[in-house]
């Protein structure tokens, strides 16, 4: 694979991503915390997330359950995931003001250094790789958009210390607003909100994309791209 294409998946992607953590199978610590078995199935959302530069971006999203997803960013970028039998994840990400559709898979992924799984793409939190604590705040639950959600404190200690504070919605499984943490403890940056989120119902149409106008190029491993 040319490292041209490499690097603009991983530019592509990077887009796309709200929180970067590695997907491994949740704790009954996390599950606790962060419940999604009563969200239900059909869910979309309007929100607004940082990057890591700083700079504020839109993000729309469809859920059709554990099967397929729907994640667009500033009108600029569609990613479409569809789950397959044994966990397999199918990508489609389709670059619309440079005309390309790139086809990959988690490995591709993996090859440019992203690793969220399903859980991080359609709840947005992933869980940790490594070492992390969730503790439950003192403060009582918010009305957010969507209805209360509850506070708990993330530490995340590798790769590197980076603490968060979320309120979590277990009517959508969707954290309703995150925030960074500083060293002394104070809640800062407003990392991630949503706006605006429904129960929806799914159709074909919405989860596939039209490629008749885009040059499709396949990412995943042990393709050849050549011009």
């Amino acid at each position: 694979m040319k490292p041209v294409y490499l690097a603009g998946l991983a530019a592509m992607f990077c887009a796309m991503q709200v929180m970067s953590l590695r997907a491994d199978s949740p704790s009954s610590v996390w599950q606790a915390a962060f419940p999604i078995a009563t969200a239900p199935a059909h869910v979309h959302f309007h929100a607004r997330y940082l990057d890591g530069r700083g700079a504020l971006h839109a993000l729309e999203v469809w859920r059709d359950g554990e099967q397929r997803l729907r994640r667009k960013s500033d009108a600029a970028i569609d990613l479409f995931a569809e789950q397959k039998a044994g966990g397999e994840i199918e990508f489609h990400i389709v670059d619309h003001s440079r005309g390309i559709v790139v086809r990959a898979n988690r490995a591709a992924l993996y090859r440019v250094g992203h690793f969220s799984g399903w859980l991080g793409l359609a709840h947005v939190l992933d869980v940790p790789h490594g070492a992390y604590t969730v503790t439950a705040l003192a403060a009582p639950p918010e009305m957010k958009s969507g209805g209360p959600c509850h506070w708990y404190r993330l530490e995340v200690t590798v790769p590197a210390r980076k603490v968060s504070d979320v309120c979590w919605s277990a009517n959508w499984g969707l954290p309703a607003e995150i925030k960074a943490v500083e060293q002394d403890g104070t809640p800062s940056t407003i990392q991630f909100s949503v706006d605006a989120v429904e129960v929806f119902q799914p159709t074909d149409d919405l989860f596939a994309f039209q490629n008749d106008k885009f040059v499709i190029i396949d990412a995943r491993p042990n393709d050849d791209l050549s011009d």
